[in-house]
């Protein structure tokens, strides 16, 4: 099937797979169809196929035809391009792993990571990234993929890209733009606030010009985003570009109507501010025409014929611009006076045409002005509320805003001011409302011109979810800076639209009054002089600024932290002012009296209340007892309260008496012997230099002794020697037991008289007398193969008193019989073993003692008082570990897996101090339990039950021990007998059947499995085209799966017939064998059915056209040919043995000649392969008949002439009928002209009806006033 160009780029972009393999199968030039390029677009298959995301045709052409990803189209856009802006991931990824350039250039320097970012595709951009594209390149404006991003404004790829590379965020454009700017232009706020949190850009960075974020915000009347960056990043909202402008300015050169409400209303930006040049918001938006911006900031309160330094106003503006409309209706609508700038030209001239001049006669200006001032002074008398007899509440600054909620009007009748309202039956009757919200004698603070409600005017829904104007929203919110009276008046003038015009219906002029936080709702009647009454339902709600409260907003809130008991703020926001005798930055520091000592305090500020223990007027008399230290200094002295003794002395531990005055006589060392103690102590004057003897002391000394083990407990002494007291610090006590524990206590008795005498004792001290040691304990035995190591500790008794080196010890052992009794503690010990002097920190070692045997081991200690001893202790010496015999052994090809029990005895050493180990030799040892030294074995070592050999040769025979080691030695287990298995026998085909492509073979198991079980064998088949025979090095067999029968079937997939040969695979766990190959022949089928698709006769010829064969019977698509048969149709259906056969073609067309003029036959296309035929479907054709005689020649050219003639007559009457319509069109255009005098006339009609009453308005379209 041959196709054209075009025809196959329809294929590509319908992803037509079958049909395009077809045609590039069939092509004669397959490469000139996958190169054709359209001309408008240069674009390419691939390129199309890249673009709609069609992954198998680009596979199909790169991998199939060796298309490259380096085509370009007439944008010098690549493939990649294409997929990465239309967000295919998978063709990303496909052309990346084949080489495709990530960083190619498309027409002015885009990447196909800035293509990406222009999406919100995250994971096209990580593929980008992932292989490596540059995210610092930028385009011809100096953009890179982080500018882009922030313009599309998804916050995870802008976080992703901060991630990739965190200096990406500092790139500027040529005109110093950077992606802040980009992101605050498009009112992204979220990208706003990452690029602020996470990139260290100032919040007022400027470009080139001057811009700032901010002013990007405003200009795109992004009001959220305006109101962030000046509230929580305190963005300077009077910045100004290189043309001194600010905010607001720019806001009306862009139309941003709700930025100019956000400046003037949230950020107190004053409506009538001027640029460096004198320019205000006014000019800036009649120069670019924003006629409904314009109209706002008239309602702000813009000064409408303010000049600017050159003395243009913002009708020199309009005029220089060519904006007709818009001088209308600040000349019309809003009074704009034509003055002259500084050099004297006015804004007539400087119009572009006579427009200017018609519609502004001076003279009418002027009256229009005067008039103008009339209406405003009148107005503003009439709103004078009456002073009768009552008195206003006083006015407060106010701080707050108030919420006025516009919700329904009613008139029931439909009545207007001096006539019925319009026939709304009839006709449609919009109403609007012109609304002023203010108070007597003051201008109005909100005005509004509300949008035209389409609903009847007998009651109109103002609270319909909508806004009152474009720019108002309902309800709307007022701020005021001055003082708020006690009523707001409300002055609103109803109007209703007939053809245009509008006619005055209805004015509420009314007064109400409002409360902080709070909300009132009222029902505000009309002044129209029919009945019944209208109404006008409104509500207001009055919030307090932040910081601000009281019924009328007029106190402000202090600080947050200051304590309000003890400060203000002077009605100053925020602030702190300490009232008298208070200070701090709270206000909670309180100040006391002036005259108050330092002992007073402050309570309630100026007063002095005295501390604990202080009194007085002034706080400056004690009333502290222990003031003066009483107690010495060693007491603490603490106030009792009683008159009698006021205060109490509490002594140090050495100290005693009712001021502390005494040392308590403790003893300060004692000397004992086997039966005394000699004792020292303190002197109780601690003005007595201690140790001297010879000089008597002020008290009687009386030594306690007791046999006590708690010395806490104060009980009656076993023995007191009174008549022995003594006035020194030292005695002898003798006659005491050996070895006894006592408790002595030394008293003091000072003075004479008994009632005055002062009884001072001193701490109870433990000494004991000596006597024979006690008997050690053992308390720690390690054994090793021929040592033991032996610890042992001395019992409570001690030393007996004595010192240490004074003791004797020694260790006795010997090997017990199995009689003897463990218990004993007998002194002698005839056959003993006996180690003299042996240390005496407790720790002794014994060598040279036999391996695995018990010993009977005891301690004996002596001291000049006696001796003592330990009882017995069985040592047993440590062996050799069991042996361990192995209990399984698991053999594969080339390894095995020994395993053994552990062993439960380790020769006296820790089960956990044995290691074990495997030899391992091939052949068989004479005796498998001799334990001989193993010189050619393989060593390994293993601490676990178990080892695995690897590294083993198949099919052979090793011999194999373990041995178990500790540190006495080794043990060895029997020798054991293993074999590795081998590989599978030989495996044999003894049948194969082939039909079409489908083959079965079949196979006998084989009869030795190499040792393994016959269930750890499969087969499987390998096969390859006898083309390839013999196979070359390296390539790949066809295999088929995995089987464990004896027979498998499987299918081959070729296109045409083919000798294979096969061989069968035998697989056991080590390795495979292979059987031999055998030859095998995939038959095909016959080719498909081809039916005649044309038929083109003649009298005498015929030719035939079908279409060719898709299927060849698994035959090449080459080897198929056809050829026609043919018969005279004899009106039966029958077969063909009658029919004559053309000759064989692999055309897909033939010519039959020599057939009958005007014979109907029957033909059929047969399509014949290697293995048969198919016959198509007969079709019918009749020749034509023989063509009859020619007639006689004759001349034509006068019908020649006549053609001519006739199409010159056709084409002279269009000419005429197209003058006709151009003459018509330029005659209503001249009639449409409205001359100058015309407009001279509308404009004097009356521009001074100032008071909402539009009669006769004429409205101008825009080409009227051009013409």
């Amino acid at each position: 099937m041959q196709v054209d160009g075009e025809s196959f780029m329809k294929y590509v972009q319908d992803n037509n797979i079958t049909a395009i393999q077809t045609i590039l199968a069939n092509a004669q030039n397959s490469k000139k169809l996958l190169s054709y390029k359209r001309k408008k677009s240069g674009d390419t298959p691939m390129i199309i196929a890249s673009r709609c995301g069609h992954l198998q045709l680009m596979q199909l052409f790169y991998h199939g035809y060796g298309v490259p990803f380096t085509e370009m189209n007439n944008d010098n856009k690549q493939p990649l391009h294409e997929a990465a802006q239309f967000e295919h991931t998978l063709c990303v990824r496909f052309m990346l792993q084949y080489g495709a350039d990530v960083n190619s250039l498309k027409r002015a320097d885009w990447t196909p990571l800035m293509l990406a970012c222009t999406k919100q595709n995250i994971d096209t951009i990580k593929t980008l990234i992932e292989y490596h594209a540059d995210t610092k390149m930028v385009n011809k404006d100096k953009w890179n993929c982080f500018h882009i991003a922030c313009r599309e404004g998804n916050p995870d790829i802008i976080n992703y890209l901060l991630d990739v590379d965190n200096r990406i965020w500092q790139n500027t454009s040529n005109n110093g733009r950077t992606p802040l700017h980009t992101a605050a232009l498009h009112g992204n706020l979220e990208i706003v606030k990452i690029l602020l949190d996470r990139c260290s850009y100032p919040i007022d960075i400027a470009d080139r010009c001057g811009t700032t974020p901010f002013m990007d915000a405003i200009k795109g009347d992004h009001v959220n985003l305006a109101r962030t960056l000046a509230q929580d990043y305190q963005a300077d909202k009077h910045a100004t570009d290189n043309m001194g402008r600010e905010a607001i300015h720019l806001a009306a050169h862009t139309g941003a109507i709700r930025s100019i409400h956000f400046l003037h209303s949230e950020l107190r930006i004053a409506i009538n501010t001027l640029t460096k040049c004198g320019k205000t918001a006014l000019h800036c938006a009649a120069k670019d025409g924003q006629l409904e911006c314009i109209e706002n900031l008239i309602l702000l309160g813009i000064k409408i014929n303010a000049q600017d330094h050159r003395g243009h106003t913002a009708l020199h503006m309009a005029a220089a611009g060519g904006y007709a409309s818009l001088i209308s209706i600040l000349v019309h609508d809003f009074g704009a006076i034509d003055l002259p700038n500084f050099v004297g030209v006015t804004a007539e001239q400087l119009s572009r045409n006579e427009v200017f001049q018609t519609l502004i006669p001076w003279q009418d200006i002027m009256l229009g002005y005067t008039l103008s001032i009339i209406f405003a002074v009148s107005v503003i008398w009439l709103c004078q509320p009456a002073q009768v007899g009552c008195q206003s509440s006083p006015s407060a600054n106010l701080h707050g805003k108030i919420t006025v909620h516009f919700l329904n009007y009613e008139n029931q009748k439909g009545l207007g001011w001096r006539y019925p309202a319009c026939n709304e039956t009839q006709m449609r009757c919009p109403s609007q409302f012109h609304i002023c919200i203010g108070h007597a004698g003051k201008s109005c603070y909100q005005q509004v011109i509300s949008k035209f409600f389409k609903t009847k005017i007998t009651r109109v829904p103002l609270d319909s979810k909508s806004n009152l104007s474009k720019t108002i929203s309902n309800p709307f919110t007022i701020s005021y800076y001055q003082p708020l009276p006690e009523n707001l008046s409300v002055h609103v003038e109803v109007f209703d639209r007939v053809n245009k015009n509008l006619n005055h219906v209805d004015r509420i002029n009314s007064s109400v009054s409002v409360e902080a936080n709070s909300t009132q709702t009222y029902k505000l009647l009309g002044t129209r002089p029919a009945l019944p009454v209208s109404a006008l339902t409104i509500s207001f709600q009055y919030q307090c600024d932040s910081n601000w409260t009281g019924q009328y907003c007029e106190s402000a809130v202090c600080a947050p932290d200051c304590n309000l008991s003890h400060a203000h703020c002077n009605n100053k926001p925020g602030q702190c002012i300490c009232n008298d005798y208070w200070k701090g930055p709270n206000c909670s520091e309180c100040v006391k009296a002036i005259d108050c000592s330092e002992n007073g305090m402050c309570v309630n500020g100026g007063d002095c209340v005295c501390k604990a223990n202080w009194g007085g007027k002034k706080c400056n008399k004690d009333l502290n007892p222990c003031r003066n230290q009483p107690c010495g200094r060693y007491g603490n002295c603490s106030i009792t309260g009683s008159v009698q003794n006021p205060f109490n002395c509490s002594c140090e531990n050495q100290y005693a008496g009712d001021r502390c005055q005494y040392l308590r006589p403790d003893i300060l060392s004692t000397q004992s012997t086997f039966d005394s103690i000699q004792l020292e102590w303190l002197d109780v004057n601690p003005n007595v230099s201690q140790g001297v003897i010879d000089k008597p002391s002020i008290a009687t000394y009386y030594i306690l002794y007791r046999l006590m083990k708690n010395s806490n407990v104060d009980i009656h002494c076993i023995k007191c020697f009174a008549s022995n007291s003594t006035r020194q610090t030292q005695y002898h006590l003798v006659n005491l037991l050996p070895a006894v524990h006592y408790q002595i206590q030394i008293t003091a008795i000072i003075g004479a008289d008994s009632q005055r005498a002062v009884a001072i004792h001193g701490h109870w001290k433990d000494a004991t007398t000596k006597g024979p040691p006690g008997a050690p304990t053992i308390v720690d035995i390690n054994t090793g193969k021929n040592e033991a190591h032996i610890k042992w500790t001395l019992s409570a008794q001690g030393t007996g008193g004595y010192l240490l080196r004074q003791l004797n010890f020694s260790v006795q052992y010997w090997i017990p019989s199995i009689s003897f009794n463990w218990n004993s503690h007998g002194d002698s010990c005839n056959s003993c073993w006996l180690i003299p002097s042996v240390r005496r920190d407790g720790d002794e070692y014994l060598q040279n003692l036999q391996a695995n045997t018990t010993y009977a081991v005891r301690i004996v200690v002596s001291n000049p008082a006696g001796h003592n001893v330990s009882s017995w202790k069985a040592v047993t010496t440590k062996g050799l570990p069991d042996r361990a015999e192995i209990s399984q052994v698991i053999t594969t090809g080339y390894s095995a897996i020994v395993s053994w029990p552990r062993i439960s005895y380790n020769g006296g050493y820790q089960l956990n101090d044995v290691t074990y180990s495997v030899d391992f030799t091939a052949g068989i040892q004479k005796n498998p339990e001799a334990a001989m030294t193993c010189i050619d074995c393989i060593h390994v070592t293993q601490s676990m039950g178990y080892a695995n050999i690897t590294n083993l040769e198949g099919n052979t025979t090793y011999q194999v021990r373990v041995e178990t080691k500790n540190r006495a030695g080794s043990s060895f287990s029997l020798w054991k007998v293993m074999r590795t298995k081998g590989l599978p026998g030989q495996p044999t085909i003894f049948n194969i059947t082939i039909f079409v492509n489908t083959v079965t073979i079949n196979w006998m198991p084989v009869g030795d499995n190499g040792g393994y079980t016959f269930q750890n064998i499969v087969y499987y088949i390998e096969y390859f085209s006898i083309d390839d025979f013999p196979v070359p090095a390296g390539k790949q067999y066809h295999r088929t799966r995995n089987t464990n029968k004896t027979s498998l079937t499987f299918v081959i997939y070729e296109d045409a017939p083919t000798f294979y040969l096969f061989r069968l695979i035998a697989v056991n766990p080590a390795g495979s064998r292979a059987g031999d190959w055998i030859r095998g022949k995939i038959q095909g089928l016959e080719p498909s059915k081809c039916d005649i698709v044309s038929t083109r006769l003649t009298n005498t010829t015929a030719t035939l056209s079908w279409n060719a064969i898709t299927y060849n019977g698994k035959y090449r698509l080459s080897e198929v040919t056809y050829y026609a048969q043919y018969k005279i149709f004899d009106g039966e259906s029958g077969d063909c043995t009658s029919c004559t056969s053309t000759s064989k073609t692999t055309n897909t067309f033939t010519e039959i000649i020599g057939l009958n003029p005007d014979t109907l036959y029957r033909f059929r296309i047969i399509a014949v392969n290697p293995y048969g035929y198919s016959s198509g479907k007969f079709t019918e054709a009749r020749t034509k008949a023989n063509p009859p005689p020619k007639e006689p020649h004759h001349d034509n050219r006068i019908g020649v002439y006549v053609g001519i003639a006739s199409g010159l007559a056709v084409a002279s009457i269009a000419l005429f009928i197209v003058g006709v319509i151009l003459y018509r069109r330029y005659k209503r255009k001249a009639e449409r002209s409205i001359p100058a005098q015309r407009l001279h006339d509308l404009m004097s009609q009356s521009t001074s009806d100032f008071d909402f009453n539009y009669k006769d308005t004429i409205v101008l379209t825009s080409s009227e006033i051009t013409e």
